[in-house]
């Protein structure tokens, strides 16, 4: 779709979503770093934002793609050596299939209580939400960039098959340890007294990942406070009095189940390795589309490689600086930022993908289906109310989706077919691989 002002829209998009997912990242990192080393917020923000500089300036795409590697191995070693501890010792892991099925069973009612309670997210398997999830993960930049960048049809193959194995094993991974965190903070906690919390409680409770009797206190005395004004309270804790979030029962394993500090220090840095490399690939997806596509590609086709490198460096580094400055200010919720990044890869990029494999389809349809599912996407979630959440998100994705791919094939369809069209022309080389349909560009 040669288009200029197609391209920018989906420039605008794309570095949009990309934005929104390095700022997701961003925070968590934060975040992770300010809750496992104690370290001051100001201080966790600039030590995030050199380091995302470090890896995705210099290395570009090939270094945010290393870096996630080396985050996966510590991520996987900080959540699963606890969990490989707790098997040779002879412990059942609660999982379906491999696993203790009742004990599974109970930690996701556990799970679910608490996020009830917490008024939290639906259920995991609507298939809205999922979907939702697929359209956008599917298309999401800082995701997509690495998935298309192979040298050879054999090495795509080998990389999809090896991220899909990891990905499995790190969501089972995530899944156990959630679920023997559970257990062990349910049975914990159930019978114990307020004024008798243990100070890694506390804390988690101050930063508000634990609730006790309703609210999240940030000391035993204002738990006994909160306690002894609940009905029906009769000095230990009941199951309805505790709750905690998923942000808590991923890294609180150790410190459940007396594993230690260095195995929660651990954990906590694979979080927040996995957290900063997800902002490194963000920022490098943003500066990507500003720097290359909008500069080289749009404005200056001839402009020197070192040029546009420049300006790409330029903008990633102050995009960093820009998104430090505002979470000096603001603390967003990560979930929120992805959710919304996710929707608007769904309802805008997706469909444009599809379409590109549409002999039919020129310049003029993708525009429709562009503005068509920003609209859609749009009105949806302006009527879901404020804060919008993933019940809100997730039919504006998969709506808007429908609505996009349906207006950019509706219009292709008042057109005669021409089999030596550009639309033609690239879905046969896409095919059949007789010609550089991506047209690769110096420097790329």
């Amino acid at each position: 779709f040669p288009n200029v002002a197609l391209r920018l829209g989906v420039i605008t998009v794309v570095g949009a979503a990309s934005l929104l997912v390095a700022l997701a990242g961003y925070a968590a990192a934060v975040s992770g770093l300010s809750a496992g080393l104690g370290a001051p917020p100001g201080l966790a923000i600039w030590i995030i934002g050199a380091t995302i500089i470090l890896v995705a300036a210099p290395g570009g795409l090939a270094g945010a793609a290393w870096a996630a590697a080396g985050a996966a191995g510590i991520f996987i070693a900080g959540l699963g050596l606890p969990l490989l501890i707790l098997a040779l010792r002879g412990s059942p892991l609660p999982l379906p299939l491999i696993g203790e099925r009742l004990q599974w069973q109970e930690a996701l009612a556990r799970m679910a209580e608490w996020q009830g309670a917490a008024g939290g997210a639906p259920s995991a398997t609507s298939a809205t939400v999922i979907a939702a999830i697929m359209l956008g993960l599917g298309s999401l930049a800082p995701l997509l960039a690495p998935a298309i960048t192979a040298n050879d049809g054999a090495g795509a193959r080998r990389a999809g098959l090896s991220a899909l194995f990891w990905a499995f094993v790190m969501s089972v991974i995530v899944a156990a340890t959630m679920a023997v965190s559970a257990l062990a903070f349910d049975r914990g906690l159930t019978g114990a007294r307020p004024g008798e919390l243990s100070s890694f409680i506390s804390e988690a409770a101050a930063l508000g990942r634990v609730r006790i009797c309703g609210v999240s206190p940030g000391s035993p005395a204002a738990a006994r406070a909160a306690c002894s004004q609940s009905p029906g309270f009769q000095g230990t804790l009941r199951r309805s009095d505790i709750g905690a979030d998923g942000a808590f029962l991923i890294q609180a394993l150790p410190d459940m189940r007396g594993f230690g500090r260095a195995f929660s220090g651990l954990a906590i840095a694979g979080l927040a390795a996995a957290a900063l490399t997800l902002a490194a690939a963000g920022f490098h997806a943003f500066a990507t589309a500003l720097g290359h596509d909008a500069f080289y590609r749009v404005r200056d086709a001839g402009a020197m490689t070192s040029r546009r490198l420049a300006v790409t460096r330029f903008l990633l580094a102050a995009g960093v600086a820009a998104a430090g400055a505002l979470l000096h200010f603001y603390h967003p919720d990560p979930r929120t930022l992805i959710g919304l990044a996710i929707a608007l890869c769904a309802s805008a990029v997706a469909p444009l993908l599809v379409l590109s494999l549409w002999p039919r389809a020129e310049s003029s349809d993708a525009t429709i289906a562009l503005l068509a599912g920003l609209a859609c996407a749009e009105t949806i979630i302006f009527i879901g109310g404020s804060p919008p959440t993933i019940d809100v998100f997730a039919p504006a994705a998969v709506i808007a989706a429908g609505v996009s791919l349906a207006a950019g094939v509706t219009t292709s369809l008042f057109r005669r077919a021409d089999p030596t069209s550009r639309g033609g022309a690239f879905v046969h080389g896409v095919l059949h691989g007789e010609s550089e349909v991506l047209n690769p560009d110096k420097g790329a």
